[in-house]
């Protein structure tokens, strides 16, 4: 008897002993099961985006942006975040990364000398923080947002730069019309907030009324020399040429000091015209003459 209540209490405590493992077993050394899938990764992606300094220069500020996006991107494909997650620490690093950018960006456009390599790369930059997408596909800098503006802002002081260089080094001549436009433009880039910083730039804006006249008093002098081909034209041709022609020279007489700023005498213009106005009428007389 003694014996049979011994062995029942061996196998009861033998039963609560392995019990008691499988429980530990289960609750203690057994993963969390139930943690959700990105908890363990998400803060320490938010501390290294914390730990970027938006006063960083240029290469570092692109260098931890990179690190971290590329992080994330990791994480994500590995589904070791949620594309929630994901798409949320992405906006935040966009957040703390635009303002950065922004700022060494205006310190750029603040130098006195600019390059096209410059200006081609902050477009590049911008073009690419736009093509950075969500799981959706949606865009992680959204139209509208704050952000979106701050890029579209340097954005368009390279796109003026652009311009302005543009109409600075090609003084091409039309008209007196578009001569205006063309020195008002001049004007209002040499005074944008930073083009004016840029001193080769407006020095050049500067010489643009200057290079016009020039441009325009050329034109003048090849209209005038298209009067001596008198030959390959008819007397009436020829007189409306003419017209034109003396029309074009006290236009310029009239108006270029205004529009220039400086201006040339036309008398040698006016001279050259009327010669070849005589060399004509007198081929003109003989040649109907001749055709009697």
């Amino acid at each position: 008897m003694k014996r049979l209540i011994k062995t029942s209490i061996l196998i009861v405590v033998a039963v609560v002993a392995v019990g008691s493992v499988a429980y530990y077993a289960k609750t203690r050394l057994d993963p969390p099961v139930d943690l959700p899938m990105g908890s363990q990764f998400v803060p320490a992606v938010e501390r290294e985006i914390d730990m970027i300094s938006t006063s960083s220069n240029e290469i570092t500020l692109n260098r931890q942006f990179f690190k971290v996006h590329h992080f994330i991107c990791f994480l994500a494909d590995n589904q070791r975040v949620s594309p929630e997650e994901a798409d949320a620490l992405k906006e935040k690093l966009a957040k703390k990364y635009v303002p950065g950018f922004v700022h060494n960006c205006l310190l750029t456009f603040r130098h006195t000398t600019w390059s096209a390599s410059d200006m081609k790369a902050i477009q590049n930059r911008v073009a690419m923080m736009k093509k950075v997408v969500k799981s959706d596909g949606s865009r992680v800098v959204a139209r509208g947002s704050s952000i979106n503006s701050q890029l579209d802002s340097v954005f368009n002081v390279t796109q003026r730069y652009e311009e302005a260089k543009q109409l600075a080094y090609n003084p091409r001549f039309v008209n007196l019309d578009n001569a205006r436009k063309k020195i008002s433009r001049a004007n209002s880039y040499r005074h944008h907030d930073y083009l004016k910083y840029n001193i080769s730039l407006c020095d050049s804006l500067m010489r643009l009324p200057a290079k016009l006249e020039n441009a325009h008093y050329d034109r003048l002098k090849a209209r005038v020399d298209l009067l001596q081909y008198y030959r390959s034209r008819s007397e009436e041709e020829y007189d409306s040429l003419y017209i034109q022609v003396f029309g074009d020279i006290q236009l310029y007489a009239d108006s270029a000091s205004f529009v220039y700023g400086t201006s040339r005498s036309v008398s040698d213009l006016k001279s050259d015209a009327r010669d070849y106005a005589v060399k004509a009428k007198a081929y003109y007389k003989v040649s109907d003459w001749l055709s009697f």
